[in-house]
């Protein structure tokens, strides 16, 4: 059997943390940012999922309160419940659905990770990085020019928190590519606006971004790609042609070529 066949039981990751509806924000930050995740799944009190909390939804509470006071341009997660601000609702898949069939209800939901359930419970979680590994086991010859996105969306090292906070929600990416001299040295995503909100509105991007990132020739194959960016934990990949970046490939990028080859 096909990698891309292969049951969602063989990959899936267990356990799955989860909160409550009754839980604060804080808490589901809190949660995000120790486990390194960008959303959980919200439970009730039978343990049955009804919803996710995502960084999205944060920064949308953040982004809130921010303009309530504009003259305090950081985010500021008000003192609320968690059922006030996630998403109702859960994409799901059973525990024997193949790879490529996950792999294309992640693309086609626009989301990170899918949740395995079985009688009605949480046995493990899908995400982008699982998809990567499909990738890697199949050794994939796609080149990264053939999948990655063209909109690279950018700050500089030395603009304003406000600036990068402000362009994240103006263009609805998920991450910008900070440069310096042109160049990529970093990533300021939803999970850095998140835990800059602590700092003052004006300090540099630089002094929050995340300074994970691969940078590889548009030629490379996925599968490499995939490889390195599973041993480096880097969020995104830059695909360049000599000092040119030409484009952005993200985990969905990686999750859509599963779904692809999966479904000749």
């Amino acid at each position: 059997m096909s990698s891309f066949a292969m049951p969602a039981r063989e990959y899936m990751v267990s356990p799955v943390h989860t909160v409550r509806d009754s839980d604060k924000l804080a808490l589901a930050d809190r949660k995000m940012r120790e486990l390194g995740v960008s959303g959980l799944p919200v439970i009730d009190q039978a343990g049955v999922p009804v919803g996710v909390i995502s960084r999205t939804d944060l920064l949308r509470a953040g982004r809130v309160r921010m303009l309530e006071s504009p003259r305090r341009r950081v985010l500021n997660l008000p003192d609320a419940r968690v059922a006030e601000y996630r998403t109702a609702g859960v994409e799901v898949v059973s525990p024997d659905t193949p790879m490529h069939e996950a792999a294309r209800r992640l693309v086609a939901h626009r989301i990170h990770r899918i949740y395995v359930v079985e009688d009605r419970r949480l046995p493990g979680v899908l995400s982008t990085r699982e998809m990567m590994s499909v990738l890697v086991e199949t050794r994939t010859p796609i080149p990264l020019a053939r999948i990655m996105s063209e909109s690279v969306v950018s700050v500089k090292t030395d603009d304003p928190l406000s600036l990068a906070v402000d362009r994240l929600a103006a263009t609805h990416v998920t991450g910008l590519v900070v440069v310096e001299d042109g160049w990529p040295v970093g990533i300021f995503s939803q999970e850095e606006a998140l835990a800059s909100r602590i700092a003052p509105p004006d300090r540099p991007v630089e002094e929050w971004m995340d300074t994970t990132l691969l940078v590889l020739p548009e030629g490379l194959p996925v599968h490499r790609a995939a490889a390195q960016a599973l041993a480096t934990r880097a969020r995104r990949v830059l695909a360049v042609d000599g000092q040119e970046v030409r484009g952005v490939v993200s985990g969905t990028d990686f999750a859509r070529v599963v779904a692809q080859r999966g479904n000749p």
